[in-house]
């Protein structure tokens, strides 16, 4: 990951340092890429980033990240990730019968959407 700031309006041409997709997190500021623009909060993301230039606003802070795609399919389901459904299914089931190891000085639990 990459952490970027603009203090002015720049272009970002990040297609030679880097092949496959992009992901721009949007921290502050609007990154335009094309006819769309996105603002802070939201995320745009490309799937070919070699040929993908982005112009961020003044002011903007924005977290890059991204690469070649994994070679095998992945399955997401909220904060799960896995190349497994079955594995996607046993960690939503330990999630909502509260098998996760407790983080230390932290009481709370999101239930599973």
């Amino acid at each position: 990951m990459i952490e970027m700031q603009a203090s002015e309006v720049s272009t970002l041409n990040i297609g030679k340092n880097l092949k496959g997709e992009l992901g721009l997190l949007i921290v502050s500021g609007e990154v335009s890429c094309g006819n769309e623009t996105v603002e802070a909060g939201n995320m745009l993301v490309t799937e070919n980033a070699e040929e993908s230039s982005f112009l961020l606003s003044k002011d903007s802070h924005v977290l890059l990240f991204g690469g070649l795609p994994f070679p095998e399919e992945r399955f997401l389901f909220w904060n799960f990730c896995s190349t497994s459904k079955l594995r996607l299914e046993k960690a939503k089931e330990d999630w909502a019968n509260k098998r996760f190891p407790k983080i230390s000085g932290d009481d709370t639990y999101i239930p599973l959407p």
